[in-house]
Formats: structure tokens, sequence, C-alpha cells
């Protein structure tokens, strides 16, 4: 095997690598879109998000005090 041959070996594996990999997360998605979960740190803003949000919803007058 040379060293063009080799390379383009690990070129057409590292392309199927990513098309797999893209049709297993399109699949879960569809299948499970709970699964697929944002960072830990996007998570947490979100949290609090939510949080801000559900009280200033149930509480609409307490934020001008």
């Amino acid at each position: 095997m040379t060293a063009k041959s080799g390379l383009l070996t690990a070129l057409i594996a590292a392309v199927v690598a990513a098309l797999v990999t893209v049709a297993t997360l399109s699949i879960l998605a569809r299948v499970a879109p709970g699964m697929l979960v944002l960072s830990g740190a996007a998570i947490q803003d979100q949290q609090i998000v939510n949080v801000v949000r559900n009280y200033l919803t149930k509480n609409p007058g307490s934020w001008s005090r």
C-alpha cells in the first residue's frame, strides 16, 4: 500500500464514519428525541430561564416592588 492509497483509504473511512454518525443522530432524533440532550451548561441555563419565567408568570406584580 502506498502513502497515496493509504491516505485515500483513511479519507473514505472518515467520510463513511461521518455519514454513519449523522444517520444515527437523525434516527435518534426521530425515535427518541429526549435522548439527544443539550450540554450541562446549556441545560442549566435553560433551567434558570424556566424558573424565572415560571415565577414571573405566577407573580406578575412582584418584580416591580
